[in-house]
């Protein structure tokens, strides 16, 4: 997939499923329509964005799933990210909970679970993160 050219600072949306990933950019464009999404159903992509020179420091969020099906799996890809040093807010969003715990170990700022009152949920780590 061809990297997303993105101006000024953005918001990077990463999910492997293609639909849940279109909800979650929604959700970010509908409260924040000024902030531009770069969406990507691959995190390997998704770190290429990252790693893009004209992308660096532009990124000011980062939504991710824990996505084990695929490789790198989010988990990696957070991994990846940290062991950068890069400083960047990470939101993990997962149908499975018992993710969490490894999703906060790996380096992320936040875990909205894929059930319950996700909208509403990530609404609000979107609010802490973003102002």
């Amino acid at each position: 997939m061809a990297l997303k050219r993105m101006e000024g600072p953005h918001v990077l949306v990463v999910h492997t499923s293609s639909s849940n990933a279109k909800l979650i950019t929604g959700i970010v464009e509908r409260q924040y329509p000024e902030k531009p999404v770069a969406e990507y159903t691959d995190h390997a992509d998704a770190e290429n964005h990252l790693n893009e020179k004209a992308h660096r420091g532009m990124v000011e969020l980062v939504i991710t799933n824990a996505g084990t099906v695929r490789t790198p799996s989010g988990i990696e890809f957070i991994k990846r990210i940290r062991q950068r040093g890069k400083e960047i807010p990470i939101v993990v969003t997962s149908g499975n909970p018992n993710q969490a715990e490894l999703a906060m170990q790996s380096g992320a700022n936040e875990f909205v679970s894929d059930e319950g009152s996700f909208v509403k949920n990530l609404q609000a780590a979107l609010k802490k993160h973003l102002g």
